[in-house]
């Protein structure tokens, strides 16, 4: 359980093919000076995010984030809240190091779903402007 004053941990990705520039990489680290957040631009790198991921959380080590929002892009115009993610993952895109994501294996569950109020946080998110 995390303590009242534990970080929120929030991540965004690095440029990759196409995108110079990384919306999401580019909030993670903007936000990532208030207090009480840290934050983490990870590559876009089925082997790099996850080192990336495991070397933030021991920056922050004894503490455990209170939360986690995980930022990226979408083609699409709008905002999008994404409920739960699955493995295995599917996209035939390579990443940074030429690799394909069916040729990860990534250890845990088939599928996390997220306990937050999307349909709220949308509201709240849209409101805000």
């Amino acid at each position: 359980m995390a303590a009242p004053d534990a970080p929120l941990l929030l991540t965004g990705f690095g440029p990759f093919e196409g995108v110079s520039e990384n919306p999401s990489g580019r909030a993670a680290s903007a936000l990532g000076g208030d207090p009480g957040v840290h934050s983490v631009v990870l590559p876009v790198s089925f082997r790099g995010a996850p080192r990336a991921f495991d070397a933030a959380l021991a920056v922050l080590a004894p503490a455990v984030p209170v939360a986690l929002i995980g930022l990226g892009v979408h083609r699409g115009p709008e905002l999008r809240l994404e409920r739960r993610a699955c493995r295995p993952l599917r996209s035939q895109q390579l990443d940074l190091e030429g690799m394909r994501a069916d040729e990860v294996d990534l250890a845990g569950p088939d599928e996390l779903c997220t306990a937050v109020d999307l349909d709220a946080l949308a509201a709240e998110l849209l409101a805000a402007g």
